[in-house]
């Protein structure tokens, strides 16, 4: 089953709000270890000792800080979504969001599993816009502000569904299905 697939199922048709949780269990920085647990049939877990990996790729420091930031966000929209009507644009907005930082979640745990240091790198660029736009959306949206632009935000984003293996014309109809 490709990606996309995988995610839907998951985080869109069996939906339930007590199944929003942190993914990440370890931190890398109270502890020595940093682990995100396997999420569904998604990716596996992600698991390392952060001084010695740092010393293997550098730039997963920066990784961290983002796929942290991530994390709490995916929580935070699967604990919102099911308090706003089907009509919210802001809903598929949010779920869109969901997808995507889940999507990052996986192709990083790949990236790590493969030791891939220009990927991970890569993966910090295309993420560190994901966070903006994701960042800037909840702001927005927590303060009641417009809808438009953050959806034209997405629409140019489509390399970042590129990059995470997604199909954004899927997902799209999916949620049109879903919402409308």
């Amino acid at each position: 089953m490709d990606l996309t697939s995988l995610i839907l199922d998951n985080c869109l048709y069996k939906y339930d709000i007590k199944n929003c949780y942190k993914l990440i269990i370890n931190d890398g920085i109270a502890s020595d270890f940093f682990l995100v647990g396997k999420y569904a049939n998604i990716f596996d877990a992600i698991e390392f000792h952060t001084v010695s990996f740092r010393k293997t790729i550098p730039s997963i420091g920066e990784s961290i800080s983002i796929i942290k930031n991530f994390d709490y966000y995916q929580d935070l929209i699967c604990k919102t979504i099911p308090n706003l009507a089907d009509n919210n644009p802001f809903k598929i907005i949010l779920q869109k969001l969901r997808i995507l930082i889940i999507g990052a979640f996986s192709k990083l745990s790949r990236l790590i599993c493969c030791l891939d240091k220009n990927g991970i790198e890569q993966w910090n660029k295309f993420s560190g816009s994901l966070l903006e736009i994701v960042s800037t959306t909840i702001v927005s949206y927590r303060s009641n502000n417009r809808v438009e632009n953050h959806q034209s935000e997405l629409d140019k984003a489509t390399s970042l569904f590129i990059f995470l293996g997604l199909d954004l014309e899927r997902i799209d109809d999916e949620l049109r299905d879903l919402y409308l």
